[in-house]
């Protein structure tokens, strides 16, 4: 039937736990019921690194403070999660899944409940750790607009499945409406 593999490795062979260290995931959306600060957020994201240790440490600290600088969020670490903004809450969530190093980050319609001002930001903060960092990424997006703002934020990997006329042309319309 065939064989899942990830980095070459038999998904059947890696563990939870290290497919944990090595895939994070961001989604559409974030409820959290108690009242974590923003860095506390972040540092949830270094889970996967810290074994049967339930304490942060000082390494986690520096890694979760570059995810959330590399996000923009650094000014808002002594902030409740639940008092900011739809799309400082998903920069802090794509900050927490950066600070768990990954290798592939899988994100779910990001941007889906975000105004467009917060949604251009996001797209930017991305290309620029795909450019930077080589990050893959991989991503569900749905609708023409999303798609059109993440070509023109220099996103490669849309350019190439969007090679349909059609589309293309579509999604210049759209752009040409920003």
């Amino acid at each position: 039937f065939g064989v899942v593999e990830f980095e070459r490795t038999s998904l059947e062979q890696i563990t939870a736990a290290e497919l944990a260290r090595k895939v994070a995931f961001v989604p559409q959306e974030t409820h959290v019921v108690f009242p974590f600060t923003v860095s506390q957020m972040v540092l949830m994201g270094r889970r996967p690194h810290q074994g049967r240790s339930f304490f942060d440490s000082s390494a986690d600290a520096v890694r979760a403070e570059e995810a959330m600088k590399a996000t923009e969020t650094l000014h808002l670490k002594n902030k409740p999660f639940n008092k900011l903004s739809g799309g400082e809450k998903q920069r802090v969530v794509l900050a927490s899944a950066l600070a768990q190093d990954p290798h592939v980050l899988i994100l779910d319609e990001p941007t889906s409940f975000l105004d467009l001002k917060h949604q251009i930001q996001f797209y930017d903060i991305i290309g620029r750790l795909n450019r930077e960092r080589g990050l893959t990424m991989i991503e569900l997006i749905i609708g023409i607009a999303i798609m059109a703002l993440v070509l023109a934020l220099g996103m490669p990997s849309i350019s190439q499945w969007l090679n349909n006329s059609q589309i293309r042309t579509a999604a210049e319309g759209v752009l040409a409406g920003l």
